[in-house]
């Protein structure tokens, strides 16, 4: 990942962090885990990531990689690492070496992701209020692309969206304003883009996680 080195201490990261893993020696989808703490040039505590249900065969001496969105920056982080200590005591969690430095490469905003997510959006038609339900096929912190079966919205018409996205196994609902950009009809179908409007912090953070973690960027 390119991006510019930066001292661990200055992310000033807090337990609940979601962190994404690959471990040297197998090939898999990342492996997640939640930063439970760390002390400064010591290790960084996590819990230990779940494999079908059951908690991972993590052995100490094992190379990984470690990738988080840092949302206090607005970017990605990664780092090398090595497994030092694995306990089920008093649960499952781990050691790992502390890292002097990160790589941080910043999020641009337009970031896109291809997706496949359901969505419902309601709007008010002649003074009634309709509810459509639609399909979110790609998504950024801006905007999105879906699609549906029936839509009577001209450009520059409002709605407000609503779609769950999961994060680190945490579903959130969004719910969230946008403006319709574009509307297009091909095979008895309809495509739209709309630019969403006034995200809260808390959304934008989701969404951000979630366009990174579809995109494997993390």
């Amino acid at each position: 990942m390119d991006g510019r080195e930066i001292p661990f201490t200055e992310l000033r990261l807090i337990p609940g962090q979601a962190m994404q893993l690959e471990f040297d020696g197998y090939t898999s989808d990342r492996d997640r885990a939640v930063l439970l703490g760390y002390k400064n040039n010591a290790t960084i505590i996590m819990t230990m990531p779940i494999d079908s249900g059951a908690i991972a065969p993590v052995k100490n001496g094992q190379k990984i990689n470690v990738r988080f969105f840092a949302s206090r920056l607005n970017g990605v982080c990664a780092f090398k690492s090595e497994v030092l200590y694995t306990s089920k005591v008093p649960y499952p969690h781990m050691h790992i070496a502390y890292p002097p430095t990160v790589i941080l490469g910043e999020v641009r905003r337009a970031l896109r992701a291809e997706v496949d997510v359901i969505a419902s959006a309601e709007y008010e038609q002649d003074g009634e209020a309709k509810k459509s339900p639609l399909r979110i096929k790609d998504l950024s912190v801006d905007g999105a692309r879906m699609v549906c079966k029936n839509f009577s919205l001209a450009s520059g018409s409002n709605m407000t969206l609503a779609f769950k996205v999961t994060v680190t196994d945490i579903e959130c609902l969004i719910k969230i304003d946008a403006i319709v950009r574009s509307v297009n009809e091909q095979d008895g179908h309809y495509s739209l883009g709309v630019q969403f409007t006034d995200v809260n912090p808390n959304d934008r953070i989701a969404l951000q996680a979630f366009v990174l973690a579809s995109m494997h960027k993390i």
